[in-house]
């Protein structure tokens, strides 16, 4: 699979309110605390990028974080991305930069991370339309695996165009040589490439009809699209298809207990319990 995020505008949002992480174990501790003594001489993290001092070169540095280094003097203050999820020690790529606070707790000076990769909500992408697209998104901008993408697009209902003729509609893809099938995951995904005649389909059905060396693209539109090679999203569909098989229940199993029907009640009758209730 491959993402084509260089080809798709950015839709126009406000930038994000990134969340402010201490880069260390310590300075965590104090700042949680609120009201501990910070010690000095913490490690920056070892970021690569270029320090800016003075304000005129720093991006803006929000009430919280003058705050936190008011707790930490001497210290460098971590940003991380708003998408990671916050759980343990983020890693270098998910952290924007770091914000140095001198021995008065003030914001002396900020080192990019020329490691930092930006998240969907960091570029400003568009909401994901449904969770083929969420996955796209991260796995395009290393947030989210490959293999998510294969996963949430499996047992998904899609939308292709409409040829004459009445098969899938082909196109050459952004590299000018890849042979490929125009794919949509939302009605939204759908409408924004054009009016054009178009049909739902499952994608097991879309594999069976794909041509032979075509390959799925994903959201032509969208803020990030996607190829998918049918061979690896066959896997997917057939991984799914098992799960499912192993979920049910095996072929002339009768769900109903042994002595469920015709059993009597307290009053002397029968009653039947309905399947239903033992599902």
């Amino acid at each position: 699979m491959s993402s084509t995020s260089d080809l798709k505008g950015a839709s126009q949002q406000a930038d994000p309110v990134i969340p402010m992480v201490p880069v260390s174990a310590d300075t965590e501790a104090e700042t949680r605390a609120g009201t501990e003594e910070a010690g000095a001489g913490t490690e920056e993290l070892p970021l690569g990028g270029e320090p800016s001092e003075g304000m005129d070169e720093m991006p803006p540095v929000p009430d919280h974080v003058r705050e936190a280094a008011r707790q930490a003097p001497d210290h460098w203050l971590g940003l991380i991305d708003p998408t990671w999820p916050g759980e343990g020690t983020p890693p270098a790529w998910a952290v924007v930069g770091q914000w140095r606070s001198d021995l008065d707790g003030e914001i002396v000076e900020w080192r990019d991370n020329v490691e930092y990769k930006p998240s969907p909500r960091a570029l400003g992408w568009a909401d994901p339309t449904d969770p083929v697209d969420d996955a796209v998104q991260l796995a395009a901008t290393g947030y989210g695996a490959a293999e998510a993408v294969t996963q949430a697009l499996a047992q998904a209902e899609v939308a292709v165009y409409v040829a004459p003729g009445g098969g899938l509609l082909s196109a050459l893809g952004p590299d000018d040589e890849t042979v490929v099938v125009p794919v949509f995951t939302s009605p939204d995904q759908l409408h924004a490439a054009g009016r054009l005649s178009f049909k739902p389909i499952k994608v097991p059905e879309l594999l069976d009809q794909l041509p032979e060396g075509h390959v799925i693209y994903l959201n032509a539109a969208g803020s990030v699209s996607m190829t998918v090679e049918s061979d690896v999203l066959r896997e997917a569909v057939d991984a799914a298809a098992e799960a499912d098989s192993e979920d049910s229940w095996p072929a002339g199993f009768d769900p109903m207990p042994s002595g469920a029907r015709g059993a009597s009640d307290r009053t002397g009758g029968t009653s039947t319990v309905p399947t239903g209730d033992l599902l």
